[in-house]
């Protein structure tokens, strides 16, 4: 066996996937352990001993997320295993009851995934708000019915919230904004002036930053200076009782998940029905977690602003399908554009189905298994961590459920 390490063992029916693996990193050992494909390429199988017998001196691993959690509990020499795609339910249902992996385990990663986020989310806003799917059925009748379709609202008209800011729902806002959009967004902690630096830990030394990110000096017999290039508070002589932060007091910026550019207003989680009221459309990217299920559900949408339209590409749990239909019939909401549900597949007795206020696409928004070469990127990227010995991007918190 080569140095630890370096040998990456690759399962997966993504296609060329190993091959794009090596041509991101040349001077690893990438082994293909070919798994069976099917029509849907997520077949649910289990592992075979024979998987097992080819699989177990793998250190690294590149795995097919319904494989992954058996793949993490029966491989001894494990030491990293990264999974194919970014939905990680599976793995954290796997292990809800068992001890948690003695290894890091991670998703994969990907600006692409909120691109192609983006992309269906907008692309369904213009389709909603031209009624392209009226048009397409006058088409079918051969009736030219200009008056129907002619009111309709631009983007820049619209303001769309989005719940969940984490990696892949950061990226819609800034697409949003290419088309002059508003944008709100719902995080659990809002980012506020206070959030942007934090002042010294010395008491009473410094004032709060203001939101030009320098430290004013309150007086001249308790002055500190403006930051320098390094943004900290300096102490102007010893007789002064200003003292000079250290490393740890410095002004920091807002965490990535907490701020984007793009947003032009936060909502906090205590202000959920407030957050309602501003919007045209409510986005969803929420992951699956004890504190996401049901969020959306009980009736809370009657809070939301009227015709307000639901699009909901995270999560199905965070409403029931029996709240949505109840939101549309009772006109909370105006519509449902749903590529996630409660429960997938979705039954065919269910009520989404044929109901005139819903559009359904079988959980299709962000499909990476025919981009390979994002999926490579995206692990060749935490295979230089894991072997420094760094924090690994996308790793899964147990903790918090994705």
């Amino acid at each position: 066996m080569e140095t630890a390490g370096r040998t990456v063992y690759v399962m997966s029916v993504v296609p060329d996937l190993s091959l794009k693996l090596r041509n991101k990193l040349p001077d690893v050992q990438v082994i293909d352990v070919k798994r069976r494909e099917t029509a849907d390429f997520i077949s649910g199988e289990d592992l075979t001993e024979d998987d097992f017998q080819v699989l177990q001196d793998a250190e690294v691993l590149l795995i097919d997320n319904d494989l992954l959690p058996q793949a993490v509990e029966r491989l001894p020499l494990l030491r990293w295993a990264q999974g194919t795609w970014a939905g990680v339910d599976n793995v954290i249902n796997f292990f809800k009851n068992k001890l948690k992996p003695r290894i890091p385990i991670s998703r994969v990663v990907s600006k692409s995934f909120g691109q192609l986020m983006a992309e269906h989310v907008i692309g369904w806003i213009i389709c909603h708000e031209r009624s392209w799917l009226t048009s397409r059925q006058n088409q079918l009748k051969s009736e030219w019915k200009y008056a129907e379709v002619i009111r309709y609202r631009s983007l820049q008209d619209l303001t769309v919230g989005v719940l969940g800011m984490g990696i892949i729902g950061r990226e819609v806002p800034k697409y949003l904004k290419a088309f002059n959009s508003t944008v709100h967004a719902y995080t659990r902690t809002a980012p506020s002036v206070a959030d942007t630096c934090t002042a010294p830990s010395v008491a009473g030394t410094c004032t709060a930053p203001s939101v030009a990110d320098t430290c004013i000096a309150p007086s001249v017999a308790d002055t500190c200076t403006a930051p320098s290039v390094a943004d900290t508070c300096t102490a102007p002589s010893v007789a002064d009782t200003c003292t000079a932060p250290s490393v740890a007091d410095t002004c920091t910026a807002p965490s990535v998940e907490s701020k984007s550019n793009y947003v032009d207003k936060y909502w906090r989680s205590d202000e959920l029905p407030l957050f309602l009221q501003q919007c045209d459309y409510i986005v969803s990217i929420l992951p699956s977690t004890s504190e996401t299920r049901g969020m959306l559900g009980s009736d809370i949408l009657k809070n939301a602003k009227k015709n307000a339209v639901l699009i909901n590409v995270g999560r199905g749990d965070v409403i029931s399908e029996a709240d949505i239909v109840k939101a549309l019939d009772s006109g909370w909401i105006s519509a449902a554009i749903l590529d996630v549900v409660e429960k997938e597949p979705l039954s065919s007795e269910s009520l989404l189905w044929t109901h005139p206020k819903c559009i359904l696409t079988p959980h299709t928004a962000a499909v990476v298994v025919f981009r390979p070469e994002d999926i490579a990127d995206a692990f060749s990227r935490n295979y230089q961590d894991f072997l420094q010995g760094n924090s690994i991007s996308g790793t899964i918190d147990f903790s918090r459920g994705y």
